[in-house]
């Protein structure tokens, strides 16, 4: 037998398996159920150097975020964040001037309604707005 011929190979291309005839390579279905699964053990160090890669690479992000991007989120979503926080900060305004007007509104609580509704608007446009640049 040569160094490169399989061991279970014989002259022809077939191999008896169960009786059965198979092509050389091929596996029955009651074959592989029966063979159970090798799971090897991770590599510690190659682990170890996983994890200092994945440190490193937080504390970059989180040294290019700074304290406003802890908050607004990083790079493609900051801008949305911030929409999505004048939003908020607006229909905050507008309740707590709805609550300080509960029983009489004014003109004024209107004249200001009409900017900050308007600036809502703006924001949702821009949040929910096509991204086509054409």
């Amino acid at each position: 037998m040569d160094s490169l011929s399989h061991p279970n190979s014989s002259a022809s291309p077939a191999t008896a398996v169960n009786g059965a005839s198979q092509p050389i390579g091929t596996v029955s279905a009651a074959q592989a159920a029966g063979v159970a699964p090798v799971i090897r053990a991770p590599d510690e160090l190659a682990l170890k150097e996983l994890q200092q890669t994945n440190a490193h690479a937080q504390a970059t992000q989180k040294a290019e975020q700074g304290w406003i991007g802890a908050i607004f989120g990083a790079k493609s979503e900051k801008s949305g964040n911030v929409a999505a926080f004048v939003i908020v900060l607006c229909f905050i305004f507008i309740f707590l001037a709805a609550y300080r007007e509960a029983d009489a509104p004014s003109e004024t609580f209107f004249k200001l309604l009409s900017p900050i509704l308007g600036l809502i608007g703006l924001a949702l446009g821009y949040l929910f707005g096509s991204s086509d640049r054409k």
